[in-house]
């Protein structure tokens, strides 16, 4: 299982950087659709097993998400 140590180490630091950014957007985005608080959410994701395995594809997922959404404005 990767931990996030191992996924610093492995990653060059702006992208590890950029990806808790965008991992950070995408719980928000849950949080808005379950309505629970930030740290239960937390606590969850933490407590989910291989979630740093996760955390890139969720943070990728969210970056698209933003790229939708300025494509649309400026074709808008």
């Amino acid at each position: 299982m990767l931990t996030l140590f191992e996924l610093q180490k492995t990653l060059p630091p702006f992208l590890f950087t950029a990806m808790l950014i965008y991992v950070g957007l995408f719980i928000l985005r849950i949080k808005r659709l379950i309505k629970l608080p930030f740290f239960v959410i937390g606590i969850v994701m933490i407590l989910i097993p291989g979630i740093f395995f996760i955390l890139p594809f969720l943070g990728i997922v969210e970056l698209l998400f933003h790229m939708n959404f300025f494509y649309k404005q400026i074709k808008a």
